[in-house]
């Protein structure tokens, strides 16, 4: 905040609370987006971490915003959908998508390891495995245990793969030995 404004006869954490306001009245701040975070508020106004929760409080109290616990606090209405930046696993599984869609992973393909992918993207094993988990929800992958995760083909990739060998049918082999023969 510039330091004549802070000269107001205002406190500063009205001040913060009606510049707030009035990027909501402008639409600088749109229902369901995230309002800039106490530490950014904190930086942006130089300003005690104190004086901008009065001015979140104030803002809450008013009916202009309401606070989802380590989320941030969004613009009211509640039934607008949130507007925030996509998490980083999010961000990580929009990329592979991307490179499915593209076609420089194809199905069958398999995924880079957890320990590549981490060095790729900078960023933590459980990142990546929550990007995976978000990719195997969409049914674009799927893991086998102790193998990998491979690019899952779809129903029309599905079509193009050559049916096995002797007509499609499997061919069962008894085995005449017993259990005790065995070990």
């Amino acid at each position: 905040m510039p330091q004549h404004e802070r000269r107001d006869s205002k406190p500063v954490y009205r001040q913060i609370a009606e510049q707030i306001k009035d990027d909501i009245a402008t639409g600088t701040l749109v229902a369901g987006q995230l309002i800039p975070s106490e530490s950014e508020l904190v930086e942006r106004y130089c300003v005690s971490r104190t004086s901008v929760r009065w001015a979140v409080a104030i803002l809450r109290d008013e009916g202009l915003i309401y606070t989802v616990r380590a989320e941030g606090s969004y613009v009211c209405p509640k039934a607008a959908p949130k507007v925030r930046p996509a998490y980083k696993c999010e961000q990580i599984a929009a990329d592979i998508i991307g490179q499915i869609s593209t076609g420089r992973l194809k199905p069958g393909d398999r995924l880079p390891s957890e320990f590549r992918l981490t060095a790729r993207y900078g960023v933590a094993r459980d990142t990546i495995r929550a990007a995976i988990a978000l990719l195997r929800e969409g049914g674009r992958v799927y893991t086998r245990s102790g193998t990998g995760t491979f690019v899952t083909p779809t129903s029309r990739q599905a079509r193009n793969v050559p049916a096995p060998q002797g007509g499609g049918q499997r061919r069962v082999v008894r085995h005449s030995w017993t259990r005790s023969q065995a070990r």
